[in-house]
């Protein structure tokens, strides 16, 4: 069976907490916390998570400043804004500066949210499977690479003999018919491919 995909919920209103998690934790495995300070614990001690929903207004901290900052400590991580305000500007700059994949307004339904978090999830694991082949492709470039360097240089030491010898012949035959332009295709051909 497959492990349910993480979900990190910040909000300062822990009843709210409560509903969120009571509604997704069918479905995913849902951490909590009431801060950023311990949103930030949580996914430094954790392995990844796929979403985090962050409320807007926090007691001391700013959900939005929040959000921007996973860009680099939680990159794969879909990021997702809940708030009560409804100035336009806000969902304006939670889209521009932070990426977030989803803002919703509070209060939401739990059909909303969940709808919302699966659609999230969805795109960290298309997210994660884009950066895997992207791994897998650069291996495979680098393994490519290596073979044609190595094909390269196994090469190269025949091919010098026969240049050496076709050049030999070139100045031992005697006829200047057809043999030396045999022999002169043959050194030609052989300094062209280096």
């Amino acid at each position: 069976m497959a492990s349910k995909q993480k979900v990190l919920l910040v909000d300062d209103e822990p009843h709210i907490l409560f509903a969120m998690s009571r509604r997704l934790s069918r479905k995913f495995d849902v951490a909590l916390a009431t801060s950023v300070k311990d949103a930030m614990k949580k996914i430094e001690a954790s392995e990844p998570f796929s979403v985090v929903v962050s409320d807007m207004h926090m007691p001391g901290a700013n959900g939005l400043d929040f959000l921007e900052t996973l860009k680099i400590s939680a990159p794969l991580a879909t990021r997702i804004m809940l708030t009560g305000s409804t100035e336009p500007d806000i969902a304006v700059d939670a889209v521009n500066q932070a990426e977030v994949f989803r803002f919703i307004r509070k209060p939401c339904t739990g059909d909303q949210l969940s709808k919302a978090v699966e659609d999230g999830v969805l795109m960290s694991l298309r997210q994660r499977d884009m950066l895997d082949a992207s791994k897998r492709a650069n291996e495979t470039m680098k393994q490519t690479s290596d073979l044609f360097s190595s094909m390269s240089h196994e090469l190269r030491t025949p091919l010098n003999h026969i240049i050496g010898f076709a050049e030999i012949l070139e100045q031992q035959l005697d006829d200047d018919g057809r043999s030396r332009d045999y022999v002169s295709t043959i050194r030609e051909s052989g300094t062209e491919s280096q």
